[in-house]
């Protein structure tokens, strides 16, 4: 029986039979590692390499489907593709049509706006720094936060969160810069919205509309919505909140995800 070709979204973590058709966007090489990040081990680099063209579409079928590592993601995506011995990885010609509008680099607000909290799609961002609240301390601490306001072209302002060690790099550069003139390109940071303000957290192909609900509304979508399959990315117990900083997070020692 032919095997049945699927969405990388529709992957589950395991060995997969299913075939997918994908194009390389791009190619990375790890110079100082014995890995391409979270993609082929060293030992098939000699069988895969020939084959890695950027812009490429590939048929491929019989992958590993696992967990990405937190510290290492090179996208939004909680899974990841391991090459093995067994892959079947061809180039696919003529290339199947991919809908430009999935490689789209979106520098409009609006446009940005449509992805808030759907955790779909890494963005840039161009805008002038006009305020920065900062927690960096000299010296600085093992957790540091540093939030500044952005001004974009239109004239829309949104919120943009750094932390830990990029939060300290921001921070000392606006230390020298004394005022000047700021503009930042921000690359890799994921659109959020609290409340109704417009939140850009800086990291490590559906729209959604945000919208206001109200507490009873959202009990009764989870007493009526239909019954899904339960995927744990980790599990963990609160045992205790620490009330010294303006600022409060869960974090989980394995994965070192932050909530």
């Amino acid at each position: 029986m032919a095997n049945v070709s699927v969405l990388l979204s529709d992957s589950k973590t395991g060995r997969s039979s299913s075939t997918v058709q994908v194009r390389l966007l791009r190619f990375l090489a790890a110079m100082n590692a014995t890995m391409i990040p979270a993609t082929v081990n060293v030992n098939r680099l000699a069988t895969h390499m020939p084959n890695l063209k950027s812009s490429s579409v590939y048929s491929l079928t019989v992958f590993d489907v696992t967990r990405c590592n937190q510290n290492y993601r090179l996208s939004d995506s909680a899974l990841l593709i391991r090459f093995s011995d067994s892959n079947s990885f061809n180039e696919v010609k003529p290339a199947i049509l991919i809908p430009l509008e999935f490689f789209w680099l979106r520098h409009n607000h609006s446009d940005m706006l449509c992805l808030a909290n759907t955790n779909t799609q890494f963005l840039d961002l161009i805008g002038e720094i006009t305020v920065v609240m900062s927690t960096v301390t000299d010296p600085s601490q093992d957790k540091n936060r540093v939030m500044a306001t952005i001004k974009m072209d239109n004239d829309m302002y949104v919120t943009m969160s750094l932390f830990d060690s990029q939060a300290v790099k921001i921070h000392n550069q606006q230390e020298t810069m004394r005022g000047n003139p700021r503009v930042v390109v921000a690359t890799s940071v994921n659109p959020k919205m609290v409340g109704r303000t417009r939140h850009w957290a800086y990291t490590s192909i559906s729209t959604a509309k945000v919208e206001s609900l109200s507490i009873a509304e959202l009990n009764n979508f989870v007493t009526t919505a239909p019954s899904q399959e339960i995927d744990f990315v980790c599990t963990g117990r609160v045992t205790g909140i620490k009330m010294e900083k303006e600022w409060c997070y869960v974090s989980c020692s394995n994965c070192d995800k932050k909530l």
